[in-house]
């Protein structure tokens, strides 16, 4: 028989052998900077003058927002709804109203389980909502593009079936302190009011029939960086790009440029404004000092495949269609390229240097093997190489590079065949940016 005390102290050791094995080191964010080496920080605030505060180590590190290219990094959720920003972006918020010219969002619940408290968008600042969003991460891009690939116009509910009724949307199923139980018993389910073009009266649509909604009236645009703050990516899944960031007490405000503000809810708060930097994961400003590739127009693209079959380079998304992705984290900016292929860009001698992350994207789980390479022309029309990867693999960590480019006219990125030939190579050229 095992003594008591023995038995206890067993348990003890299992119990700390446990904590060990199982316990997951904190990982401190890297800020990268546009100017020197990039440095482990937390987030601490934001003042009036948009420069950054940053707690490194014991100590507080101030930096004008400009200066900066990226910290942390964000991704994205399964769950919904999500409303889809017609600057970029998604909300993981309740739809809890839709009225004439905005959209009511927030907390359906109202006990603070939600990020964002009750919020009133122009109609003109959402492009759509993922209703009931796919558990496939890639089933679930390619239909935030169509959405977001659809021009203004009617609103459309996509359905479940893959049916499109189009018209215009006059309710939403109402949610949170906006529900009516005193309404005609046909109305006090879920459901979608849409007044199609030769109906006299709404349909009325099961809100378990829908899978997403376009607002027609919205334009989708990126926002500059005279129109917009920076890209701001939370834990819950939301990301936005902002205009500003005000806070007024206890409460913060997301400005947006499209109209609108957000309200973050710190119901479970400390009661300052702390509370809404610890749920930031991602800050990426738009800088005029920096340029990304995906947003300018390329000269020319060429694709010569393996065996068989065209495939087409993605701006700001894989060649799936779908949005770029590492195995942990997804990236708003960037190309998809397959093997071989080469685009090409002029440069004209504005630029200092090209950088970026390569990966191949996730979707290629343990496959997928690439060479990435930039070739520049010089002033003499002549080119050469200026940088080649190494073998990029499936669920390997993106490769870091940096390239000097100040004497470049033009240059090409290339994507080559590495190993088992083109066997699910989707390249991806992540945040890849020229520097002024």
């Amino acid at each position: 028989m095992v003594a008591p005390r023995l038995q206890f102290s067993m348990l003890a050791a299992l119990l700390l052998t446990a904590r060990v094995l199982f316990a997951q080191p904190v990982v401190v964010p890297l800020a990268v900077p546009i100017e020197g080496a990039p440095f482990a920080a937390t987030l601490a605030g934001l003042d009036s003058q948009q420069n950054l505060k940053w707690k490194v180590g014991n100590k507080l590190r101030v930096m004008p927002a400009a200066e900066l290219i990226r910290w942390g990094s964000w991704r994205d959720v399964e769950t919904g709804p999500q409303i889809l920003l017609a600057t970029g972006g998604v909300l993981r918020a309740d739809v809890l109203k839709l009225e004439a010219n905005q959209l009511i969002i927030g907390d359906a619940a109202d006990l603070g389980g939600l990020l964002w408290d009750e919020s009133s968008l122009p109609i003109e600042a959402v492009a759509g909502i993922l209703w009931q969003p796919p558990a496939d991460t890639l089933t679930r891009d390619r239909l935030r593009a169509k959405l977001l690939q659809l021009p203004p116009g009617d609103d459309q509910l996509l359905l479940i079936g893959g049916e499109t009724l189009s018209g215009t949307l006059l309710e939403v199923p109402l949610a949170g302190r906006f529900v009516d139980n005193t309404r005609p018993i046909a109305l006090l389910g879920e459901v979608f009011q849409l007044q199609t073009p030769r109906a006299e009266k709404p349909l009325i649509v099961a809100a378990n029939k829908v899978l997403a909604i376009r607002l027609g009236a919205a334009t989708v645009s990126q926002p500059g960086a005279r129109q917009a703050f920076a890209r701001i990516g939370f834990r819950d899944g939301s990301l936005v790009v902002a205009k500003s960031i005000v806070t007024r007490g206890e409460s913060t405000h997301v400005q947006l440029p499209g109209g609108g503000q957000l309200v973050a809810n710190n119901a479970f708060g400390d009661g300052t404004a702390d509370w809404f930097w610890q749920q930031v994961s991602l800050l990426q400003p738009l800088s005029e000092r920096v340029e990304y590739v995906s947003d300018l127009q390329p000269l020319g693209y060429k694709h010569l495949p393996f065996l068989s079959g065209q495939w087409q380079y993605g701006t700001d998304q894989n060649v799936l269609g779908g949005q770029l992705r590492t195995r942990d984290q997804v990236f708003a900016k960037g190309l998809g390229m397959f093997p071989a292929s080469r685009l090409a860009y002029a440069l004209e001698g504005k630029y200092r240097r090209l950088q970026g992350s390569l990966a191949i994207d996730a979707h290629a789980r343990l496959k997928g093997s690439v060479v990435l390479r930039v070739l520049l022309e010089n002033d003499q029309g002549v080119w050469s190489a200026g940088y080649e990867s190494p073998v990029i693999r499936g669920e390997e960590a993106p490769v870091e590079f940096s390239l000097d480019v100040r004497q470049a006219q033009r240059m090409a990125l290339l994507v080559d065949f590495a190993e088992r030939g083109d066997e699910c190579d989707y390249a991806n050229w992540l945040d890849l940016r020229l520097i002024k």
